[in-house]
């Protein structure tokens, strides 16, 4: 079978056990009112084995084409009964004009209930059936968790679009479900079953990181621009694990790997939520007294992480980290792996951070003091795959170019060579008007018989009104 994930062979499995049970649910649908009791036990099931597979993929799609069933764009190997059982269900699909599904999260009991009367109770008489379809599951409220694959020679294409338009969802809502669960580990950490529990979330969410940064992680730098003052130990956090990613993706690290990254950059600053909030929440300055208040915070965390007292390889790397990452490292040093990533990680995040006692540094300003402290403090082979990871002008980065035109970094450029031309999104023209739909342009090529366009200054989006996930993020349609 096609090794989709991790799982390989089990996944595989799981898909046709889910393309089995939702055939057979819709089928069921057709004659029994979703709120039969009927139903009860095929809509469990469902529920079950739908949050099984996305706890191992960002989306889940299936599609029929021609004698192929493909799951995620890749071939679904089957033995012939259960691919028989299949194509009963595809045929039904099509008089929806529908080739296929997608499931872009987890539902609940009621909106499973809702999916099945969307795509099985609908006018057999009707001219447009796909449209009803779509028409009952927005009415539904579902439209952005499932959707149906239109049949036909476009079908490939649409589907590419909404796979790329839930990878742009999936981040967003990863990011954002990463650093709530992290508030909420924290604030139950004297809680040992309320902790057990969002630890078990945390290390799922773990996994959706790593997932986009493996994919595109030098397009999700993006969301590492977001800054926020009032939540700043968490938004820091998973600002630092994501940048950690992007540098051990770069580096090769395996998956599990990753994973194990992922959690220790975390929760590498754990501690600081057991120091005084007046402290934390301070806005100036720390006086000497509070500067050693904070030293301790290293102390805390690793003191919080021993009572779990559930020990494993893993968690011993969490402790390390936190106590290691804050301490001057070189190339020769025997400090963990990990800690010199997330030392790194740490310190750009919190250079283009707001802090109490200064401004945020604009990113390449950030990148050429990280570079400095690379001669003392920082891995300086590290900061060098950094750095070419990430790029002199980050993804997100808002940028003026000699014509007067204003563009957000959307990519390092493929060749390290042309690092300073990297690919850019136009938000506005040399006149600073907005550009309604902004093209994508490689900075080192130039039209005939005019200059390629260079960086002339790296700008704050706030200071000229330009919200930078929204263009980042935006359909290129």
């Amino acid at each position: 079978m096609v090794d989709l994930t991790s799982g390989g062979v089990q996944q595989a499995a799981l898909q046709n056990q889910f393309l089995f049970l939702l055939g057979g649910a819709v089928q069921q649908a057709t004659l029994y009112e979703p709120d039969n009791k009927v139903m009860a036990d095929p809509i469990a099931r469902l529920e079950r084995t739908l949050k099984q597979i996305l706890g191992e993929v960002p989306t889940f799609t299936f599609q029929g084409v021609e004698q192929s069933i493909f799951v995620n764009g890749q071939r679904l190997r089957c033995d012939g009964p259960t691919f028989t059982r299949h194509q009963v269900f595809l045929k039904f699909l099509a008089t929806r004009k529908a080739s296929g599904m997608a499931f872009n999260g987890p539902l609940d009991a009621a909106r499973w209930k809702g999916v099945l009367a969307s795509v099985a109770r609908i006018d057999r008489s009707s001219p447009s059936p796909f449209e009803d379809v779509e028409a009952a599951l927005a009415k539904a409220g579902l439209s952005e968790l499932v959707g149906l694959l239109p049949t036909g020679a476009q079908a490939a294409v649409a589907a590419a679009k909404k796979v790329m338009g839930d990878k742009r969802l999936f981040a967003i809502r990863a990011y954002a479900k990463a650093m709530h669960l992290l508030r909420e580990y924290i604030k139950h950490l004297g809680d040992p079953v309320r902790r057990g529990y969002f630890h078990v979330k945390l290390l799922r969410v773990a996994q959706d990181l790593v997932t986009m940064c493996e994919q595109d992680g030098w397009k999700y730098i993006g969301l590492v621009n977001n800054k926020a003052y009032h939540a700043y130990l968490f938004n820091h956090s998973v600002n630092v694990a994501m940048l950690s990613l992007v540098l051990g993706v770069k580096l090769g690290l395996r998956r599990e790997r990753l994973a194990e990254l992922a959690m220790a950059a975390l929760l590498h600053d754990v501690g600081k939520a057991m120091l005084p909030r007046e402290i934390m929440d301070k806005r100036g300055m720390f006086t000497d007294e509070e500067k050693k208040v904070l030293a301790t915070a290293p102390e805390l965390g690793v003191k919080s992480l021993l009572s779990v007292r559930q020990y494993n390889e893993a968690l011993l790397k969490r402790i390390v980290v936190i106590g290691e990452h804050g301490e001057a490292m070189g190339e020769r040093s025997d400090h963990h792996p990990y800690s010199r990533i997330v030392a790194i990680a740490e310190t750009y995040d919190a250079l283009t951070t707001d802090r109490p006692h200064r401004s945020a540094y604009l990113p390449d300003a950030a990148m050429k003091m990280l570079m400095k402290l690379a001669e003392t403090r920082l891995d300086r082979g590290l900061v060098a795959v950094f750095a070419q990871s990430v790029g002199m002008f980050p993804c997100g980065t808002l940028v003026e170019l000699s014509d007067g035109a204003l563009a957000i970094v959307f990519h390092p450029h493929p060749d390290r060579k042309l690092w300073m031309s990297p690919i850019v999104r136009l938000v506005r023209d040399a006149a600073k008007l907005e550009i309604r739909k902004p093209p994508v342009v490689d900075l080192s090529e130039s039209k005939p018989g005019s200059p390629a366009r260079t960086i002339a200054r790296t700008l704050e989006p706030a200071g000229v009104g330009v919200n930078v996930s929204a263009c980042l993020y935006e359909d290129p349609g």
